[in-house]
């Protein structure tokens, strides 16, 4: 018995072990990808895993946002306090009027406008900034010494002769005598010698001024400054004035010794400037100028004169500053 197979036959003879096959392995690598499932960012090749790694550089250059915010960098407060002390050695310009109708004093008579005497004040100061500004206020405690002066004269001992006073010439003063004889009359001029008087005053200073302060570099700063000096004056020294006629020998003298003549207090307006040079981050090195108005040490209706008077000072010191 003979066999015959086609060749269709036999193909279709051989799809079933293929799909079989196919079959297998497909169930097989879905069954080791659900044991094993795949790793993020890994390559399988050959059943062997490539893990790739990833690096990140970050330019900081080109942007400059962070992630975290950044906390605002705090000023450093300004320092609210200063302390020190200050020395204004100067001179004080007097000037003396007659208010006396008729009647001059000697330094008038003779042409002394202004006298010039030597001042001095010292005083521990506190300072405090004003809100943070470049504004201060200057305020202390110290003492103070001054002197007005004038002219005097032995006038008492001359002859009840003169008729009259002279002065040829600035600070010079004459007396003319005249004497009357039956064959007629003599005069004799006579220099009457000059001497100072004065009044001294001590006193008890407070000083209260409003300071605008400026830095000029990093080792120096300018303050510029205005106020008022409160001073309680208390008499060291005191003598008499004289007051001459202006038209014939009668003269008198004015009394400085009584209590009511002289003020307990006067206020004196000041304008000023100093330089603070700094040794170090507190301490500072003072130096400056500073010219107050001096009014009437005087009470007016006590004496016959005015007086007025304008002090310019220096001053040298030092300051500590406090946080």
């Amino acid at each position: 018995m003979n066999l015959r197979f086609s060749k269709r036959t036999s193909r279709s003879s051989c799809l079933p072990p293929l799909l079989l096959f196919l079959l297998i392995l497909t169930a097989q690598v879905s069954g080791y990808g659900s044991a094993h499932p795949a790793l993020a960012d890994t390559i399988i090749i050959g059943g062997k895993y490539l893990v790739v790694e990833h690096s990140l550089e970050y330019d900081t250059l080109s942007n400059n946002q962070s992630s975290e915010p950044t906390k605002p960098v705090k000023a450093k407060p300004k320092r609210m306090w200063r302390a020190g002390f200050e020395a204004a050695p100067g001179a004080q310009f007097n000037r003396l009027r007659s208010t006396e109708e008729g009647f001059a004093l000697i330094d008038e008579f003779v042409g002394i406008n202004v006298r010039t005497e030597a001042a001095m004040s010292a005083s521990a100061f506190v300072e405090y900034r004003l809100a943070k500004s470049n504004f201060w206020i200057h305020s202390g405690v110290g003492i103070d010494f001054f002197t007005v002066s004038g002219s005097g004269a032995e006038l008492n001992t001359l002859s009840d002769s003169v008729f009259v006073y002279r002065s040829p010439q600035t600070n010079k003063l004459q007396a003319i005598e005249r004497f009357r004889y039956p064959i007629g009359t003599e005069f004799d001029t006579i220099d009457v010698v000059i001497s100072g008087r004065s009044v001294a005053f001590s006193a008890i200073h407070f000083p209260l001024h409003f300071a605008y302060s400026t830095s000029l570099s990093r080792k120096l700063e300018l303050d510029v400054f205005a106020g008022a000096d409160v001073r309680l004056l208390n008499v060291s020294e005191n003598d008499e004035l004289v007051m001459l006629s202006e038209r014939n020998s009668d003269y008198q003298l004015v009394d400085l010794s009584r209590p009511e003549a002289v003020r307990s207090l006067i206020v004196s307006p000041v304008i000023g400037s100093r330089i603070r040079f700094k040794l170090d981050k507190k301490w500072m090195l003072l130096a400056g100028v500073r010219v107050a108005h001096m009014p009437s040490a005087f009470v007016g209706d006590a004496v016959p004169f005015t007086h007025n008077a304008v002090r310019a000072s220096l001053s040298l010191g030092w300051s500590y500053t406090f946080d």
